[in-house]
């Protein structure tokens, strides 16, 4: 099964994601975890303990920009 991580700092923008990602997988009948973090940091200690195969990161975000995560 795929494991997916989300991180936007938007909680609309992340739930929005979260929704068309849902339906992508449904329609494909593809099984996946989504998990969604709405901080990197969030994102960086589940990383400790947990790995994922993609990772669907917001660029820019006030903390951290997606691609330093």
């Amino acid at each position: 099964m795929l494991r997916i991580a989300l991180c936007d700092d938007q909680p609309e923008e992340l739930a929005i994601l979260n929704t068309y990602l849902s339906e992508y997988l449904r329609q494909h009948s593809l099984e996946a975890e989504l998990r969604q973090f709405q901080h990197p940091d969030e994102l960086l200690r589940a990383l400790k303990s947990e790995n994922f195969h993609i990772y669907i990161l917001d660029i820019v975000m006030p903390m951290i920009s997606g691609l330093e995560l």
